[in-house]
């Protein structure tokens, strides 16, 4: 969950609450390749899930969609956030859309929920938490986690490794040569913590 401090917000993504897989700045750690599943796993998983987890028809008929055309397009998972939105809207509380950029470059459109204050938040959670479910939740999954997303997600940290290397040993800390990308991130993302964020080598 994220707050804001003009108002009481929270961001309605539903991969990025569940998956446990995100660092500290917001995007996805994972790594694609042999470990991910392939997209007709995904989509098709999903598909059975929000079926028995009471998907509206309206986020079954996106990820049917997704499931014969191969891919979840950006438009399909805003359709999914818009009619967040609207389901919150209906239930009495407020909301907007936004479009969140990773600095991997990948591009979120988001629902946020918003409240005047952390009371009124709490009353809206169960209608935020059933909107989410209803509308969104299985397409944000498979929008975040396909492989078009993660290819982009791989390239920025293939992109990124050299320069936290170089952040890392002029910090002081010894790399593996051998180590991966992936690997690199990890040790950056401990080395923060341990510092309390004084030496944040991936950025």
């Amino acid at each position: 969950m994220a707050f804001r401090r003009s108002s009481v917000a929270v961001a309605i993504l539903g991969t990025l609450l569940i998956s446990g897989c995100t660092s500290g700045n917001g995007d996805s750690t994972e790594t694609s390749g042999s470990n991910v599943p392939s997209f007709v796993e995904q989509v098709s998983d999903a598909v059975k899930q929000a079926d028995i987890g009471g998907a509206s028809d309206n986020q079954l008929a996106i990820l049917r969609e997704a499931q014969g055309s191969g891919e979840l397009t950006f438009d399909q998972a805003r359709q999914a956030a818009l009619a967040t939105i609207d389901c919150i809207e209906g239930g009495g509380g407020s909301a907007r859309y936004i479009e969140q950029q990773e600095s991997s470059g990948l591009t979120l459109p988001m629902a946020v929920a918003e409240a005047k204050d952390d009371e009124s938040l709490t009353v809206m959670e169960p209608v935020i938490e059933k909107c989410m479910n209803l509308e969104s939740f299985w397409v944000d999954k498979v929008y975040q986690l396909q492989p078009e997303s993660q290819e982009v997600r791989d390239a920025y940290r293939d992109k990124q490794a050299p320069v936290i290397r170089k952040c890392l040993e002029d910090n002081g800390y010894a790399t593996d040569p051998q180590a991966t990308p992936q690997e690199l991130i990890s040790q950056a993302l401990d080395v923060s913590l341990e510092t309390e964020h004084a030496v944040n080598c991936y950025k």
